[in-house]
């Protein structure tokens, strides 16, 4: 009977263990998500330029940015060849048709909208 009693403390105290053990990992991972929250938020207050808010003195005499500055160098424009040429010297402008419409797009909102579908529905009655 010994045998018995001492296998059941040994398994009950086990169980005991893994649960202990898996309430502890789930406190570390949460703590470990919280710390790599406020790394990321740290490393993206470094990097932004200027401070997040301005007051109204500040924002009235902030400058003007210089345009010839902030629009970059204009790129290197490739030359048309000859034919190229000829056919947009001929081309005349011209509209087209539009295409079909979906054909699974009520499905797709009923599906993706269900709840403003309903209420549609409901005011259409």
């Amino acid at each position: 009977m010994s045998k018995i009693l001492t296998k059941a403390v040994f398994v009950a105290s086990g169980i005991a263990l893994l649960q202990f053990s898996a309430a502890a990992t789930a406190q570390v991972k949460s703590v470990q998500e919280k710390t790599v929250a406020v790394k990321a938020e740290q490393n993206m207050a470094r990097g932004l330029a200027g401070p997040v808010s301005m007051t109204r003195e500040q924002r009235l005499a902030a400058k003007p940015l210089d345009p010839s500055v902030t629009r970059g160098k204009p790129g290197k424009q490739s030359e048309l060849s000859a034919e190229e040429k000829s056919a947009l010297a001929a081309a005349k402008p011209q509209l087209t048709d539009g295409g079909e419409p979906n054909s699974s797009a009520d499905d797709e909102a009923r599906r993706d909208f269900s709840e403003e579908w309903k209420t549609m529905d409901q005011q259409d009655r």
